[in-house]
């Protein structure tokens, strides 16, 4: 049995701006996952929800091989602040998603 799944784990302290990485995903595979995941959340439309207030911000990525799916976890309560923080993340990892 291979590999089930591998995990890109987002902390973001909201008070200085701090990002935490976990899981199991080294540096290039969390750039991939996470530049892969906001392409394909490319088009889907406003989130009208309003964002839950946190101190600190929590996303979870799994990336499954098995057929290229990418399931999402977050405390945000809102795709649009969920993704913004991936972004910001991107940016500390020092990359940015291009097209």
């Amino acid at each position: 049995m291979g590999l089930e799944f591998l995990t890109v784990g987002v902390n973001w302290r909201v008070k200085d701006d701090h990002y935490e990485a976990f899981g199991n995903a080294n540096r290039e595979g969390q750039e991939e996952i996470v530049s892969n995941f906001l392409r394909s959340q490319m088009g889907a439309g406003k989130d009208e929800r309003t964002p839950q207030e946190h101190d600190v911000y929590s996303i979870r990525l799994e990336w499954h091989p098995e057929d290229d799916r990418i399931e999402s976890y977050s405390n945000t309560g809102n795709f649009s602040l969920r993704d913004g923080i991936l972004i910001g993340f991107l940016r500390y990892l020092g990359k940015q998603p291009s097209d």
